[in-house]
């Protein structure tokens, strides 16, 4: 007896900690001397401090579940509570030292310089949940493009979605500048995917700031001239012509879709802001139906919306890559654009002053 009592109690001794080791483990991939040492400023507020330690253990892709259980006031400690990445068992918890970068006021305001050109560079909005902030929008042909072409680079559509707009993507002209994304918050119906949400400025790798209150809309939605006469078939046959010119090299298929109805319309209503009330909601523009389009192994539903003021057409320069946005389909699509500097008081530049007549 006493010899299976022994055994036994070495086989105890033998066994290790499981939830020590993976405790220990945890903190040698976070934790020096007990602190972790953030790659960001010091926050100036608690949404900040929480925003930035999960952007960071995001981009450490641990095997671990994690839990915040306090930020002190002061930012200097985190309490954590370790998991399995299921959070179905717990290794540990502790609490540690946070250290932060010592904030430059000169990239500060690099920084403050970006979220002015954000705020000019996207209308303003009212989101769902009562915030407002700044909404991206895309439709007609470049919504196309995203859905047909692109959207495999992005799943899932509502966290990447701002990562589709050029006009944003283009802000971030600083070779040292580049942004995190916080997880957006999705605000979907049929015909649109949109979500709002919160990123984070990096500058040379460090956080320097969140950006809050910006979102990203691609909406269905393709245009065809006014003077289309408001039968199904006349607007297939115009949605066609359109993306035939668009992506001459590629084979969509239109049929028409479900009837739309009064609470079709009040959906539209509610779901969109801007100008998007009066264009949605008008049965003289929408028609009566919302239209199946297929192109390859993926089918989406779209409107068709008569307005002939949002026919625009995009043409890529091939050599210089400038993009140019025109109501004109005659400028083609492989146009080489010459571009010239013009210098003031110079003899083309009195030419362009006196044909423009500035004041």
């Amino acid at each position: 007896m006493k010899k299976v009592l022994f055994g036994l109690i070495c086989l105890l001794v033998l066994i290790p900690n499981v939830k020590a080791n993976e405790f220990d483990d945890f903190k040698k991939a976070v934790v020096v001397d007990d602190t972790i040492e953030m790659p960001a400023i010091k926050p100036k507020k608690e949404i900040e401090a929480y925003r930035y330690f999960w952007t960071f253990v995001d981009e450490k892709d641990l095997d671990y579940g994690i839990m915040i259980s306090k930020i002190s006031e002061d930012f200097s400690e985190i309490s954590l509570q370790i998991y399995n990445k299921d959070y179905s068992e717990n290794f540990g918890e502790g609490t540690f030292k946070l250290k932060w970068v010592q904030e430059d006021p000169s990239i500060t305001k690099i920084i403050d310089s970006y979220r002015e050109k954000i705020a000019k560079n996207a209308p303003a909005y009212n989101f769902s949940n009562g915030s407002t902030g700044y909404l991206y929008v895309m439709d007609d042909m470049a919504a196309v493009n995203l859905y047909f072409n692109d959207i495999d680079k992005y799943e899932p559509i509502t966290y990447y979605i701002l990562t589709c707009f050029r006009e944003f993507k283009d802000l971030f002209d600083d070779k040292k500048l580049s942004y995190a994304l916080y997880p957006l918050i999705p605000d979907s119906n049929d015909i649109m995917d949109q979500s709002y949400g919160e990123f984070i400025f990096k500058y040379d790798g460090i956080y320097y700031g969140i950006f809050e209150g910006i979102g990203g809309n691609a909406t269905r939605a393709i245009y065809i001239p006014d003077e289309t006469e408001k039968t199904p078939d006349a607007y297939i046959e115009a949605a066609s012509k359109r993306l035939k010119e668009s992506f001459p090299d590629e084979t969509f298929k239109i049929q028409k879709g479900g009837k739309l109805t009064d609470e079709d319309f009040n959906l539209v209503h509610e779901k969109f802001g801007l100008d998007y009330d009066k264009e949605f909601n008008d049965p003289e523009k929408l028609g009566d139906y919302y239209y199946k389009i297929t192109n390859g192994d993926k089918t989406y539903d779209f409107l068709i919306v008569r307005d002939s003021s949002k026919l625009l057409f995009e043409k890529k320069d091939e050599e210089t890559s400038v993009t140019v946005t025109t109501t004109s389909n005659e400028v083609p699509f492989d146009t080489v654009l010459k571009v010239e500097k013009v210098l003031e008081k110079s003899d083309t530049y009195k030419k362009i002053y006196n044909v423009l007549k500035f004041n």
